[in-house]
C-alpha cells in the first residue's frame, strides 16, 4: 500500500510525493493497483519513493561505511584512484576539479560502473562512446589493504541497486500501459550501464560557498 510524503518546496508551496511498496508491484494480488499508484506518480508529480525494496539494510550500512572510510583516507592513497587514470571515467575526484554551472564543486567524488570486461573491439572516433564506458573499476592494492571490504562491498551494493533498478523498469513500462514489461530490456540490453556517484562535501567558512551548482541531471 502507497504512503503519502509531504515536501516543502518553497516557503509557500508543499507537494504530496508517494511511497510505493516493492512488494506490491511483486504480488500479482497488489500489483494492478501498485502500476495505478505508480502511474499517478510519474504523471502528475514526476517521482516518488520505494519503500520495501529487498536491500538489505546491513549492505546499505556497510557500503555507506566503506565510502566514508574511503574519504578518511590520505590524499595521496586516494590520488591513487583519480579519475583521469581510467578511460572508463571510473575512480576519484578531488574537491575543486569539477565545474556545474559555471562555478566549481566544493565536494570529493567517487565514481564506479559495472565490474565488465573491457570492449576489446572498442576505437575512439570509430565505436560508439557508450562502448568505451565498459571496463573495470580501479582498485589499487594499497587501497583494499587499508579497506580489505572495500571492493566486495561496494560491488555488492551496485549488484542490489541494478536488480532494484529492473524492477522498476518493468513496472514503469507496465504502467504507461505498455504490454511487455521487458520494453526497456530491449533499449538497454540485459546489463545496461550505470553508474554509482558517491560525494563528499566538508564543512566551508562562507555561507555562500556553493557544494554542486543548480543543474538538472538526465538519463534513465
Amino acid at each position: 500500500m502507497a504512503t503519502t510524503i509531504t515536501e516543502t518546496t518553497s516557503a509557500t508551496s508543499r507537494v504530496s510525493i508517494k511511497s510505493l511498496s516493492l512488494k506490491d508491484f511483486l504480488s500479482p494480488e497488489t500489483r494492478a493497483g501498485f502500476l495505478i499508484e505508480m502511474r499517478e506518480s510519474l504523471m502528475e508529480i514526476g517521482t516518488f519513493y520505494i519503500k520495501d525494496h529487498g536491500i538489505p539494510p546491513e549492505l546499505t550500512a556497510s557500503a555507506m561505511k566503506v565510502i566514508q572510510q574511503y574519504f578518511a583516507l590520505p590524499l595521496n592513497e586516494k590520488k591513487k584512484m583519480l579519475i583521469g587514470n581510467s578511460r572508463h571515467f571510473r575512480g576519484y575526484k578531488l574537491i575543486g576539479q569539477e565545474f556545474t554551472n559555471d562555478q566549481v564543486d566544493h565536494r570529493e567524488q567517487l565514481q564506479f560502473g559495472p565490474e565488465r570486461p573491457v570492449i576489446e573491439s572498442f576505437k575512439p572516433t570509430i565505436s560508439p562512446d557508450y562502448e568505451g564506458l565498459q571496463g573495470p573499476n580501479q582498485w589499487p592494492a594499497s587501497t583494499l589493504a587499508c579497506l580489505p571490504d572495500f571492493k566486495s562491498c561496494v560491488l555488492e551494493f551496485m549488484n542490489q541497486l541494478e536488480i532494484l533498478s529492473q524492477n522498476l523498469m518493468e513496472a514503469i513500462a507496465l504502467s504507461l500501459g505498455l504490454e511487455d514489461a521487458s520494453y526497456f530490456r530491449t533499449l538497454f540490453g540485459e546489463q545496461p550501464y550505470y553508474r554509482l556517484k558517491c560525494a563528499k562535501y566538508p564543512s566551508v567558512d562562507k555561507p555562500k560557498t556553493i557544494g554542486c551548482g543548480a543543474h538538472k541531471d538526465t538519463g534513465f
